[in-house]
């Protein structure tokens, strides 16, 4: 897309909104709508468009931006939006990682290293019994061990993905890490990292390999995933009409599901407001065409997806939210970016 062709749909765009008053979207009363909806259609613009200019670059990755700005037309209002353009910085974010030169991958793979080497002497602390920034020098009791993001599962997220870069003299300082969280997902992904990275070495890769045994039969971890696979069950048990092809919206997990799931007779203690697997949730908020840009952009990159930054994402995506939270979010775009170089 040119410089012209931006002019034009700009123009076009301040032609169209005033002729979308009328439109309810997400259900909102005309009253409302009368100014919301040509409001929200504004702001959409921006990711829509974003996505146009992408897919000049990497014509699945605009799609899927596209389909995302799409789809909050009729996601809940706010957080559509938000929702909307996370993914498109977050996919600008990725194109840009692309453009680091070669000679920063020592320095970008200590970077990494440093930062989970500081989250897990953080950890650390935590599980003796302080939390310097959260709770102030004073001695606590149980205190939960999740480094400075608030939460282990997150903490063993972060630690994986830079154990993707990290030089291995740091890797088990980072397993250790990942071990104290107590998140199952992760050393499974921990495992398949080790074997990615290295799979000439036996050795290696056999460890790595008793580590995803030990994990898979761990108990906690069978029992919270079939609470999970209760939810997404319940998620995908109606895809009938427009939610098969579109979905419901993107951000309308948030907005509609600890609903569903109240009236299916859950504890409001124990409610999802996110599904705990990226690919389940975005079957639910982007339905057929959202999970088809997915795979048409994993095909165009198939000559990467055993690489690290592949099997680390693709793994923690199975049942944690890496990509609803900024956090793990933006490493992991850098990481995939980094990973996509030159290979479509």
């Amino acid at each position: 897309m040119s410089v012209r062709h931006l002019a034009l749909a700009v123009l076009g765009l301040a032609l169209l909104l005033p002729l979308t008053t009328p439109i309810a979207l997400s259900r909102l009363p005309h009253t409302v709508a009368v100014t919301e909806t040509p409001l929200r259609i504004l702001l959409l613009a921006g990711p829509f468009l974003l996505g146009l200019l992408l897919m000049g670059t990497d014509s699945w990755l605009g799609a899927f931006v596209a389909s995302t700005a799409l789809g909050a037309l009729w996601g809940p209002p706010l957080l559509a939006v938000e929702v909307a353009w996370a993914v498109s910085l977050g996919a600008l974010a990725l194109v840009a990682a692309r453009a680091m030169p070669g000679t920063w991958d020592r320095r970008v793979a200590w970077a990494f290293a440093a930062l989970g080497v500081f989250e897990v002497g953080y950890a650390v602390q935590q599980w003796l019994g302080y939390d310097i920034l959260w709770r102030g020098q004073t001695q606590g009791t149980g205190l939960v061990v999740h480094g400075t993001v608030g939460n282990p599962d997150t903490l063993a997220v972060l630690l994986v993905l830079c154990a993707v870069v990290a030089p291995w003299p740091t890797l088990p300082v980072l397993a250790g890490g990942v071990l104290l969280s107590n998140c199952q997902t992760a050393m499974v992904a921990l495992a398949l990292v080790i074997v990615a990275r290295w799979p000439s070495r036996g050795l290696v890769a056999l460890t790595a390999f008793a580590g995803l045994v030990w994990a898979l039969w761990f108990p906690p971890a069978l029992s919270t995933l079939e609470d999970r696979v209760l939810v997404w069950r319940l998620a995908l048990s109606e895809p009938t009409g427009p939610s098969l092809l579109v979905g419901h919206g993107s951000g309308s997990w948030w907005a509609e599901m600890p609903r569903r799931q109240v009236a299916a007779g859950w504890s409001a203690l124990g409610l999802y407001t996110r599904a705990h697997s990226e690919y389940v949730q975005l079957a639910y908020e982007g339905g057929l065409v959202a999970l088809g840009c997915l795979g048409a952009w994993l095909w165009s990159w198939r000559r990467s997806l055993l690489r690290p930054a592949f099997v680390a994402v693709g793994v923690v995506s199975l049942t944690l939210f890496p990509f609803h939270l900024a956090v793990t979010a933006l490493p992991a775009t850098v990481l995939l970016g980094l990973a996509t170089r030159g290979d479509a």
